[in-house]
């Protein structure tokens, strides 16, 4: 008998490995590009705070434009001459931070700098020829600092989600505390052993024969994993926002694109608040369930068994009950369509005295007129234990935790 949590999904080890490894490579790119973009320019203007200076003068000046798939932005490029000891040298570097921006602010930069006048130069005493214009630290670097990081953010949070969540083992837990609740026993099969041997063995029954007996039921998805995943979206797409809301503010508040950005930018402050919900949900108790049988056959009955791991008293009201549903998946044109229906609702409990809030026993039986478990490339038909933990001022508990069905 293998007690075996039936909603926790049978993820191969290889592609938990090819997630783990996307993330890595993810993680890998954010950090080369933070290096280039960001790190070693800001080491570079930093040990060049020291750099002596002389007079130059400019040569040449033109705006840059830089064509990207979504935007074009534009940079003012010089061309300066300064002697240093005698020896007359030129250079182009403006500054050590790739300063793109407006075409207006490009070329205020270059009506700052005229040809034929005169600027500050910067210069290595080590190496002479080595020079910038300015030491000013752009505010532009700051995206330089923060892209990258969002790239570093979202790989290091895939490979840590598919190494320390994806290949951990779970741990068995002791089902003693629940023996005197329920019992194997209890579960009423309305099938001979003599008519079980004549079924053909199907996948279905295989998977009914792993998933009998008592067993503790889990979330296939935990709080830590849907925290973790939500901040990552969060933080990439703020991060995308955060590029096209510099160029609204760099351009002074264009209407169209002003208005353009407020659908995103509501987005992005609905997925910050998703992120504090699931942060605040991660502090709540745990309400355990226990069925004393994890494939039931129709017709058959169980015990339902729950626990709350935690401060029960927080809880103001707890509602369970069992819900059979079906999903067709189909297409319609050129789209892929799913649609759910609810055949089949059971109350288990409602509860809103701490005693029973606590800890719990209900009887399960599951009409014999209906569906059992099943899955095809188009229809699906699951059964499952819904929990809702009513916490006030606080975001609730909800849980959706699947078994099976057979026939």
């Amino acid at each position: 008998m293998k007690n075996k949590p039936i909603s926790v999904n049978n993820t191969s080890s290889l592609g938990t490995g090819c997630l783990a490894i996307f993330g890595l490579i993810f993680f890998a790119a954010g950090a080369l590009f933070f290096w280039f973009i960001f790190l070693s320019p800001a080491l570079q203007w930093n040990s060049a705070k020291n750099w002596p200076s002389v007079e130059g003068k400019i040569v040449n000046s033109h705006v840059e434009t830089h064509h990207g798939d979504d935007s074009t932005t534009y940079s003012a490029e010089f061309e300066y001459e300064y002697v240093v000891e005698g020896q007359k040298l030129s250079n182009d570097r403006y500054s050590f931070f790739q300063i793109n921006g407006s075409r207006g602010k490009a070329n205020a930069l270059i009506a700052a700098h005229p040809v034929g006048s005169k600027t500050q130069v910067y210069y290595d005493p080590n190496q002479t020829s080595d020079s910038v214009m300015t030491l000013e630290f752009p505010s532009s670097a700051y995206i330089g600092f923060f892209v990258p990081l969002i790239f570093v953010l979202v790989g290091g949070t895939i490979f840590v989600g598919a190494a320390f969540f994806g290949w951990a083992k779970p741990k068995s837990k002791d089902f003693s505390g629940y023996t005197s609740a329920i019992s194997s026993e209890s579960v009423k099969s309305t099938d001979s052993k003599d008519e079980k041997s004549a079924r053909p063995r199907l996948r279905g029954d295989m998977l009914d024969e792993d998933f009998d007996g008592p067993l503790i039921l889990k979330p296939s998805i935990s709080k830590w994993a849907m925290f973790f995943g939500l901040l990552g979206v969060c933080i990439f797409w703020n991060g995308i926002v955060s590029l096209f809301l510099y160029q609204v503010v760099d351009e002074g508040f264009p209407i169209f694109l002003s208005l353009f950005m407020i659908p995103f930018v509501l987005v992005g402050l609905v997925l910050t608040g998703a992120v504090i919900y699931c942060f605040l949900a991660l502090f709540n108790p745990k309400i355990e369930i226990a069925l004393s049988n994890g494939a039931i056959p129709l017709g058959g009955e169980f015990d339902l068994a729950w626990e709350v791991i935690g401060n029960a008293t927080r809880f103001q009201k707890l509602k369970i009950w069992v819900e059979g549903e079906e999903a067709a998946t189909y297409r319609q044109g050129t789209d892929t369509r799913t649609d759910t229906n609810t055949f089949q609702v059971i109350p288990a409990a409602e509860v809103t005295n701490q005693s029973e809030i606590q800890f719990g026993t209900a009887s399960i039986s599951i009409p014999e007129d209906t569906c059992h478990t099943f899955k095809s490339d188009h229809n699906e038909i699951k059964w499952t234990v819904k929990v809702h933990g009513d916490i006030p001022y606080w975001p609730d508990v909800n849980s959706t935790l699947e078994f099976r069905v057979k026939p």
